[in-house]
């Protein structure tokens, strides 16, 4: 194992996780796992089918247990991070509402009647709210908050899956091999500037409609929203990590005018990239006062 644990207690465990780490989920166990920036593959080894599970940046996966142990295996990522609660071992008023929660999982599942045997885990398209719900517990459990903030974080986080509709949620293929889903995957994370879903159909020998029929079945989004997504994410690291000005940022992810890189990013992201790039360095100065 080469998990990092960030965060322990009596409720709630939080680690991050690498290729090759294997993990479980016991009974009466609620358990996220959040994919920033990488594929993840889930296994199911209890009826040692081999079912596979392709995510994206950005996706968040929700597994809840009834009465079995499930084991899952990290295929490949850059940062994986997994967030396990015990619902037993809550105080009462956010035990109900996880338990709310885990219920409202179940008649998600009989209404999608897609999911085999007794798993519920779900793949929910980026949702700005639920990802940033997600970087604050996970930056709280970093901080070694006390367990009351690390319960309000969940709270709010599970309020707004609650909260999502109930078409937001999609069941996961099992379908597709992971090779193949992996090595299109790595053709975007790698040429995500120049990444051409007619190109890379064309050297594969497929029809470009049929591989984003593919792609869309086992991660639940098309080539272009795999590309969009991965572009934005380099887009967010430039702008906060770099000097690079904003017209070269749009040129590096693949953009031949600024004022295509600037309505992409903007209806993305939810503000401009100037906006974003203030609010990043007024974040990280805040950060540096308070230690």
């Amino acid at each position: 194992m080469t998990e990092e644990l960030l965060y322990q207690s009596r409720a709630i465990r939080v680690c991050t996780l690498r290729q090759g780490d294997v993990f479980q989920i016991g009974p009466r166990a609620l358990a996220f796992l959040y994919n920033s920036d990488g594929v993840v593959t889930y296994i199911n080894t209890t009826e040692n089918n081999g079912g596979m599970t392709f995510t994206v940046s950005g996706d968040i996966l929700m597994f809840g247990c009834e009465a079995r142990i499930e084991t899952a295996a990290v295929a490949s990522a850059a940062d994986v991070c997994l967030v396990q609660v015990s619902l037993d071992r809550f105080e009462p008023v956010l035990a109900e509402d996880l338990t709310f929660l885990y219920r409202r999982r179940i008649s998600t599942r009989r209404l999608l009647g897609k999911l085999h045997g007794h798993n519920f885990v779900f793949h929910a398209p980026e949702n700005r709210d639920i990802v940033l719900h997600m970087e604050v517990l996970l930056q709280d459990a970093r901080r070694q908050e006390p367990l009351h903030v690390l319960q309000m974080d969940l709270t709010r986080l599970t309020a707004t899956v609650a909260r999502s509709p109930v078409q937001e949620f999609e069941p996961l293929s099992e379908q597709i091999s992971a090779s193949f889903v992996g090595e299109i995957l790595k053709y975007i994370r790698e040429n995500y500037a120049t990444a051409s879903l007619k190109d890379y159909a064309a050297r594969i020998h497929y029809h470009p409609d049929y591989l984003s029929a593919l792609l869309k079945k086992a991660t639940g989004r098309t080539f272009r929203e795999l590309l969009d997504s991965r572009r934005a994410i380099i887009s967010r690291r430039l702008l906060k990590e770099t000097e690079l000005n904003e017209k070269e940022i749009a040129a590096a992810v693949g953009f031949n005018s600024y004022s295509g890189f600037y309505r992409f990013f903007t209806a993305y992201v939810g503000m401009t990239p100037s906006q974003f790039r203030g609010s990043s360095r007024i974040s990280e100065g805040s950060q540096g006062k308070g230690r």
